[in-house]
């Protein structure tokens, strides 16, 4: 037992003690994480409502089974495009710092 205390108090010797700064990055982080999913629920309902008017005017031209296959292909594209956008939409936006000064 003696070993344990000693473990944990070389354990509390050698970490810096916590700090706010965790709670305020992981509040941030947070904030984040919702904001890339707010984004990427609103790209999905717009892809959503485009997929589902694209099949109905295939349909209307086409047939059932075109209209079928559109749909899903479309559907599909825009789980992939509302991610992209989403993550695009929340990358952080890093400034240049391109320095043009002249000798």
């Amino acid at each position: 037992m003696e070993e344990y205390w000693s473990r944990a108090e070389a354990r509390s010797r050698i970490l810096p003690p916590s700090s706010g700064d965790f709670a305020r990055r992981h509040s941030h982080r947070r904030e984040f994480v919702l904001r890339l999913i707010v984004y990427y629920v609103v790209f999905m309902i717009a892809g959503d409502l485009a997929a589902y008017l694209l099949g109905l005017i295939t349909e209307e031209a086409f047939g059932s089974q075109a209209s079928l296959i559109v749909f899903l292909a479309l559907y599909f594209l825009f789980l992939w495009v509302a991610w992209v956008l989403a993550v695009w939409m929340t990358e952080p936006k890093h400034r240049a710092s391109v320095s043009t000064e002249s000798a």
